[in-house]
């Protein structure tokens, strides 16, 4: 070979980089298994996750396909079910939308990297060593901020006084981390008691609100995943007591919640794009650091107010993000 077609071959070489070895393994597309529930929403979620990555600008030299597998999150078989769909399979990555995927994916596998996005504080639940250096094969992003007190100083600012707060949980409550801390943060700040309730059905919450714990609650704190298929019955619920709500997802008041506040993540496909594109290039996901949230926001319901003569506060209604 003469050194013109030598020098030929270097600048391909140069122009023409050679594809991941993921990608390769995977006949042409490296593969990237989403793990998710059977909830009508999820195919979706899956589309919007696969245009993220085709719209990504490392798509070309490393493309890759989504395969959404659909899992029972409260099954005991989870990490069995995950190490299944791995099982003689050449993968490249895990997408675990939730805390509870996340961590049985990471009892499923040490080698596959798992690029997750959760509620909950990643240290905190064991499925990060810390934000910036994450370890094992493991990285993402969390929604969590700890602002449990800040919702419960809004609370405040429309019930002044304040001393049994009715706390509207779900099965998955206990198992967060945020849970734990959330009686002595109560007791300790603001001289208030926690009762909880179990509520994950229209049912249930009905059964709840007839009760007389319900009369015993000066205001609600409602996490929201407790019934998150039916946001509008469920506020209007609990809006019938005429007691101050708080709900921790700020799209529940336009839905009818008098306070919504959270920490927010733009684009969760974006970034799960983002961090895929870097595990795709060859970096160690435990390299890779968690990112979270960078701004936050209240929205107020004005209606939900005005049905129980409630007066919202002129210095939250000209701070919020929203007021619906």
């Amino acid at each position: 070979m003469g050194p013109v077609l030598r020098a030929a071959f270097a600048v391909l070489a140069i122009l023409l980089p050679l594809p991941s070895p993921a990608a390769h393994e995977a006949g042409g597309k490296a593969r990237i298994l989403y793990f998710n529930d059977a909830d009508p929403r999820v195919p979706a979620s899956a589309e919007k996750l696969r245009r993220a990555i085709r719209s990504s600008p490392w798509y070309m030299r490393h493309p890759a396909e989504v395969e959404l597998v659909v899992v029972d999150f409260a099954s005991p078989s989870l990490e069995g079910d995950i190490r299944a769909a791995l099982a003689g399979r050449k993968v490249a990555a895990i997408v675990a939308p939730n805390g509870i995927v996340a961590l049985a994916a990471q009892r499923a596998t040490t080698t596959v990297p798992i690029v997750f996005g959760v509620r909950q504080d990643p240290v905190a639940i064991g499925i990060a060593r810390s934000m910036q250096a994450p370890g094992n094969n493991l990285t993402g992003f969390t929604q969590y901020s700890p602002v449990e007190s800040k919702r419960v100083e809004l609370l405040l600012q429309f019930q002044p006084g304040i001393r049994t707060l009715g706390v509207v949980i779900d099965r998955w409550w206990s198992r967060d981390p945020t849970s734990w801390r959330f009686d002595a943060m109560l007791r300790e700040r603001f001289g208030i008691s926690a009762r909880y309730h179990e509520v994950e059905s229209m049912a249930q919450l009905e059964a709840l609100l007839a009760s007389e714990a319900a009369t015993d609650a000066d205001a609600w704190y409602v996490y929201s995943n407790a019934f998150d298929s039916d946001a509008p019955r469920a506020t209007a619920l609990l809006g019938a007591t005429c007691k101050p709500a708080v709900y921790t997802t700020a799209r529940w008041a336009a839905e009818g919640a008098l306070i919504a506040y959270q920490p927010v993540i733009d684009d969760p496909f974006a970034l799960w794009a983002k961090l895929l594109g870097a595990v795709l290039a060859g970096r160690a996901p435990g390299t890779i650091p968690i990112e979270g949230p960078r701004r936050f926001e209240l929205h107020l319901n004005k209606e939900a107010a005005r049905r129980c003569g409630i007066a919202i506060p002129r210095a939250l209604a000209t701070t919020a993000t929203r007021v619906h």
